[in-house]
């Protein structure tokens, strides 16, 4: 297991799952920008969150696209035929940024 902390802005818009009737999770992409060989290339990381449902007081969700976080957690790198594939499993999501399309929330 890969512990890690990044950040990057949200680049999907965070989709939440029911998982069971007390788990849910929250799905997004975190990218940043590095550049290679003189050229900007834009790195992908999906993240879930998972967390234990309070039925007396549901979860908001504070996180939207455009977003600049910070996330910590685990990673897992799986490659297939279509590549590399970074999957991050939060601990934390903390927002350092809010994105111009939420800067009311």
């Amino acid at each position: 297991m890969l512990e890690i902390s990044l950040i990057g802005r949200i680049g999907t818009e965070p989709e939440v799952k029911k998982i069971s009737e007390t788990l849910t999770a929250v799905h997004f992409n975190v990218a940043d920008n590095q550049y290679i060989g003189g050229k900007e290339v834009t790195r992908w990381i999906n993240v879930t969150q998972y967390w234990q449902e309070n039925q007396q007081e549901p979860r908001k969700l504070t996180i939207g696209k455009g977003d600049l976080v910070i996330v910590r957690g685990n990673i897992k790198v799986n490659q297939t035929d279509k590549g590399l594939f970074w999957n991050a499993t939060a601990d934390k999501i903390k927002v350092l940024v809010k994105g111009k399309q939420n800067q009311n929330q």
